[in-house]
């Protein structure tokens, strides 16, 4: 599975649970689960311990200290043959020269 958040792409190897982690960096991870009495799939991806600066600021994620910031991240993933994209609200928390968070 290849997922791309905002321009960093990962690649992943899914497990029989449906989790796996990157073949790029151990620290990201990503998890596949389907929705009970539905077709439709959860995935939550994990990027941490990277410096994501230069991809992010694309997506209004900046070095900047915010609160709570709404904001959307393109999210693409590609499974097989299959590619599937959408624009992801998210909430963006960041302090100046330290980290940022950006959760749905």
């Amino acid at each position: 599975m290849l997922v791309d958040v905002g321009g960093v792409v990962r690649h992943f190897v899914l497990n029989a649970r449906g989790s796996g982690t990157s073949s790029e960096n151990s620290t990201d991870t990503v998890s596949l689960r389907l929705r009970k009495g539905s077709s439709l799939a959860v995935i939550t991806v994990k990027l941490s311990r990277g410096a994501f600066l230069a991809d992010f600021a694309g997506e209004g994620l900046l070095n900047a200290t915010v609160h709570a910031q709404a904001t959307t991240v393109g999210v693409a993933l590609v499974i097989g043959s299959a590619t599937y994209h959408s624009d992801v609200a998210v909430t963006y928390t960041a302090r100046l020269g330290k980290m940022g968070s950006a959760r749905k």
